[in-house]
């Protein structure tokens, strides 16, 4: 990061581009340059791994950290045949709505991250609903743990899995409903090193190491994730070619999830700021030490002003339904793990 512009091609003034940022599980977000036309590889990818669901191209339902307006039950986007719904309305009234719009246009599919669609699906069944028409969970952007694998499969639903970082160096997801994970070899090179930097063998956990095979304006070569996986040895699928194949993943996939005043619980995964907002800090991190109620501890850079603060306490507000229930702490130093990892969220509440 001090050394940015260095990773920045020569040729820049000749791509058209996009920035983004990372989630910033280092404490700082890193801000990233990719090709404008990164959609179009993203997609394709992303439906060859939908595909070993057997899903192809079917309407789904997504309850990700899509926020409407009050009087909005959904929105429709065509381009994605998904219906979108609010992820931060987690009433026993709403949740009847989603259902029923569910079961009224047939979905079979539920795209959400694994927390919020065990939340989602705790509801239905507590509320006698079941699962409607809904065959399959899409699941990404976090680890998913062993309770939740049994929950969905108690309730019969088929779990298709898909890990994938910021930085869009590595993907993977599982097939035919199993816990292991398949690399897609030609979207980004994988590898797995022990602390020393060597390969690892078959049973042994290494760190996931990538490096970029279409981002030809800021090329990341041997990224280091700070995730680790389980090697379980390649295999050759027909039209992916010679697969990583991991058993299981640790790391940065942070599992919390934060309580709002109404009972709600949120997946980490849907507070995350992708914005020019997070280029004017040095640190980010959040903390919850009463339910209901959130701390984001900022580090400020030299460009930060009130405009910046009036806009996190306005995003959070909308997360936790509210200003009142969010502030902000500023601060010199974020709070790290005795072994010197940083977490975007510290919880203090006990049953988190």
């Amino acid at each position: 990061m001090e050394h940015w512009d260095e990773f920045i091609t020569d040729e820049i003034s000749s791509f058209a581009y996009v920035s983004g940022t990372t989630g910033g599980t280092s404490g700082k977000p890193l801000k990233l340059l990719f090709p404008q036309n990164r959609y179009i590889v993203e997609e394709f990818f992303s439906r060859q791994a939908r595909a070993w669901t057997g899903r192809k191209f079917n309407l789904r339902a997504t309850i990700r950290n899509n926020k409407l307006s009050n009087n909005q039950a959904y929105a429709i986007n065509p381009f994605t045949r998904e219906i979108v719904f609010d992820a931060f309305r987690g009433t026993d009234e709403y949740t009847r709505t989603i259902h029923a719009t569910i079961v009224k246009f047939k979905v079979r599919f539920l795209f959400a991250y694994p927390s919020g669609a065990h939340e989602f699906l705790k509801r239905c069944v507590d509320l006698g609903l079941g699962v409607g028409t809904l065959e399959c969970c899409l699941l990404s952007s976090e680890g998913i743990t062993n309770e939740q694998w049994i929950f969905f499969r108690k309730l019969g639903l088929q779990v298709s899995i898909t890990y994938g970082h910021s930085e869009k160096l590595i993907l993977a997801a599982n097939r035919d409903n199993s816990e292991e994970l398949y690399s897609f070899p030609k979207y980004g090179y994988l590898e797995l090193l022990s602390d020393d930097g060597e390969d690892v063998k078959i049973g042994e956990v290494g760190e996931m190491v990538g490096s970029t095979l279409y981002n030809r304006c800021m090329p990341l070569l041997r990224y280091k994730t700070g995730d680790k996986a389980e090697y379980q040895g390649l295999r050759y699928i027909e039209g992916i070619g010679t697969s990583t194949i991991l058993s299981r993943i640790y790391g940065r996939w942070n599992m919390s999830l934060v309580v709002r005043h109404d009972g709600v619980r949120l997946p980490m995964s849907a507070i995350n700021l992708h914005s020019a907002f997070l280029e004017k800090v040095r640190g980010l991190q959040y903390i919850q030490e009463k339910e209901g109620e959130l701390i984001a501890t900022v580090i400020k850079s030299e460009e930060y002003n009130q405009q910046d603060e009036e806009f996190i306490k306005s995003f959070l507000a909308n997360v936790m339904d509210g200003e009142e229930y969010v502030s902000i702490r500023y601060v010199d130093k974020l709070i790290y793990q005795p072994n010197g990892k940083f977490i975007q969220f510290v919880s203090k509440l006990d049953h988190c």
